[in-house]
Formats: structure tokens, C-alpha cells, sequence
């Protein structure tokens, strides 16, 4: 295939002029971007828990065991203590996935990631680590009401245009003794502006909502959860795609 000029086409993706310099910027960051299988994970306390039929390739902090049945918490959290993520291979990871899911109580959220006219990215700060604005949904909401909903919220801001869903995560956790996961709903949003103002949602723990450039955004992908940089992987790889901008399974930019 031939090479993407984003001067040429970017534009038709409402201000994503961001997708360019994360493909020339964050290859670092983010994982290379290929027409990969559907991913079947979990995050728990900021570890990834894969479900696959491939093993992994050999890293440190990369552990794989076979699957077989719904593997207890116990377990999981048991040998995740010391990695970073553990692969259980499986022919059938989805099965397996939706198995170890069945165990914990689950609730819905719904946020966005948004960029202003520019190609700058809105994110918030909470908590010691940058995040996405994300919330729960209110009784009657679909999922993309409540993302636009909580983004306006948390970042006190007008205007948003939502679009399509970028993707599912799971996020697993213990709340007053029981382990509940959630399920965030993320939805890509634009607005006309350039750097439209903020107010952040101090009352819900935010501290900032900024928008980020192309120079600032590697470093807050390295101080986020991995369920967030999923989100970002996953916005890459939609992009790239539409796009038809592979080429020996990595996108091609020119000029950038």
C-alpha cells in the first residue's frame, strides 16, 4: 500500500489530526499497531489480565498459563502480584474471558476521548495519574448519553460532539469486600475549537483538565492505567484502518 498523507486526509476526521503524531510519536508508548484478534481483557490494580491463543512474546514481567474453566481470583491475582500481565491461552479465549468475568458483580461506565480543532487531546488529572473523563450511568442513558454527559462534567465543558465507540474496557476491583467490574464505554468526541476552557470537577477528586499537545502527551501515557492506554491503542488502530494505512502490519506517515 502506499504511504497516508494526513495533510490530505486527516482533516476529514473532525480535528484527529492527533492520529499522526501518535503513529510517528508514541511507537515508544503505545504497541505497534496491527489487524490484530478481538482482546479479551482485565485490568486488575493496573495489571492486564489476557485472554488468548497465542502466547506472548517473551518479556519480563509477561507470564502465560493454560487455561481451563473459570480460574478463581485468588489465583489470578495470586501470580498477576509480581507481573505486569498474564496471558491465559485458551482455543477459545472469549469463553474463558466471559467465564472469569461471570465471578464479580458488574456495573457500567461511559466516558470520552476527546480532541479540540487543533488535534489536542482533553484529559484530567486525578488522583496522582492522568485519566480519561469517565463516569456512571444514570437510570435510562444510553451509554453515549452518559459519556458526553460525565466529559462535561468532569471538565466543565460545552460543546462536544460525540461519535462512535472506540471501545470496551474491564477493570476489576474490591469495593467493601466484594469484586466488582466495571465495564467503560469510550466514545471518540471532537470540538470546533482550539482549546476550548475547563473547569475541572474538583468535588469528584480532579485536580486538572487540560488539553494536551502532541509534546505532552507521551509522558501522560506513561503516568496512566493501562486500561487508558488501551483506549489509545484502540483509537490508533480504528484510525489506521479506516485510513488504509498499513503497510507491513505498521502505518506509514509522510512529512511527519
Amino acid at each position: 500500500m502506499g504511504e497516508c498523507q494526513p495533510e490530505a486526509q486527516v482533516k476529514g476526521f473532525a480535528g484527529f489530526s492527533f492520529i499522526a503524531l501518535i503513529c510517528s510519536r508514541l511507537n515508544a508508548t503505545l504497541r505497534s499497531v496491527a489487524v490484530m484478534e478481538a482482546i479479551f481483557s482485565v485490568c486488575i490494580e493496573n495489571k492486564e489480565v489476557i485472554f488468548s491463543e497465542h502466547s506472548p512474546h517473551p518479556q519480563e514481567g509477561v507470564v502465560a498459563i493454560e487455561g481451563g474453566g473459570a480460574l478463581p481470583i485468588a489465583k489470578v491475582l495470586q501470580i498477576v502480584e509480581n507481573n505486569k500481565q498474564l496471558y491465559i491461552l485458551s482455543p477459545h479465549p472469549e469463553a474463558e474471558f466471559r467465564l472469569f468475568c461471570a465471578q464479580f458483580r458488574p456495573v457500567d461506565a461511559a466516558g470520552g476521548l476527546a480532541t479540540d480543532a487543533a488535534g489536542n487531546i482533553l484529559m484530567i488529572f486525578r488522583r496522582g495519574r492522568w485519566d480519561l473523563p469517565k463516569g456512571h450511568c444514570e437510570a435510562g442513558e444510553t451509554f453515549a448519553e452518559t459519556a458526553l454527559r460525565e466529559v462535561e462534567e468532569e471538565c466543565g465543558i460545552a460543546g462536544l460532539k460525540i461519535g462512535e465507540l472506540i471501545t470496551e474496557t474491564r477493570h476489576a476491583y474490591l469495593l467493601r469486600g466484594e469484586w466488582v467490574l466495571k465495564t467503560g464505554h469510550w466514545f471518540r468526541m471532537t470540538h470546533l475549537a482550539v482549546k476550548p476552557p475547563l473547569r475541572p470537577q474538583t468535588g469528584e477528586g480532579i485536580s486538572r483538565a487540560e488539553w494536551l499537545s502532541r509534546e505532552q502527551l507521551p509522558s501522560a501515557l506513561t503516568q496512566t492505567y493501562t486500561s487508558i492506554r488501551r483506549v489509545f491503542d484502540m483509537m490508533l488502530r480504528i484510525i489506521c484502518l479506516n485510513l488504509h494505512t498499513f503497510s507491513e502490519g505498521k502505518p506509514r506517515w509522510r512529512n511527519w
